[in-house]
């Protein structure tokens, strides 16, 4: 385990790997798990999206997009309401899983809460005090930057919920074909 400050950033990808838990002191010690990781566990507190948040992820994302050459992806409400639906559920279970018990897949979250034609998807989850820290870690971290820079993904929903002083957040990347 970490020792140190209680901020704790962890990021799961969706294609199996096992959580990656990255702390503050990340030089000092890291550690891998494939069950999903909690924060602290605290009392049951009120948690709620954050569109300020959400728009400034997306921003971020963009721009580390651009800067790698990889054209900007276009943000879909329907992505974001299945992101939402996710990182909602993450902050009420005050966990990170990409699938709950009970709850659909990726494709079939996105499908549910969205009419365009998708021939590819990933997504990203993630938890931290700040959308930076988020967005430098999912950055530092190669599978999860994969994501973020994949230059065939042109759609995206990003979501961050606040739960006290946690963010809870899922990004939904996608390839949007024309029909």
């Amino acid at each position: 385990m970490f020792r140190g400050p209680l901020l704790w950033l962890a990021i799961l990808m969706l294609s199996g790997h096992p959580a990656l838990l990255i702390g503050p002191f990340a030089a000092e010690n890291s550690s891998s798990t494939s069950t999903p990781h909690s924060p602290s566990p605290t009392q049951a507190v009120e948690s709620t999206p954050d569109a300020e948040a959400e728009r400034q992820l997306f921003d971020l994302v963009n721009r580390a997009r651009s800067a790698a050459g990889a054209p900007p992806l276009e943000m879909d409400t329907g992505l974001t309401r299945a992101a939402r639906a996710h990182a909602e559920e993450m902050a009420t279970q005050q966990c990170l899983s990409h699938q709950f018990p009970d709850e659909p897949s990726l494709l079939q979250r996105l499908s549910k809460n969205s009419n365009l034609h998708l021939d590819g998807a990933a997504e990203n989850v993630a938890y931290a005090a700040t959308v930076e820290q988020v967005q430098d870690v999912l950055m530092h971290s190669p599978p999860h930057r994969e994501n973020l820079l994949n230059p065939s993904y042109n759609v995206g929903g990003f979501s961050v919920v606040r739960s006290a002083s946690v963010l809870y957040v899922a990004e939904d990347f996608a390839h949007r074909r024309t029909p």
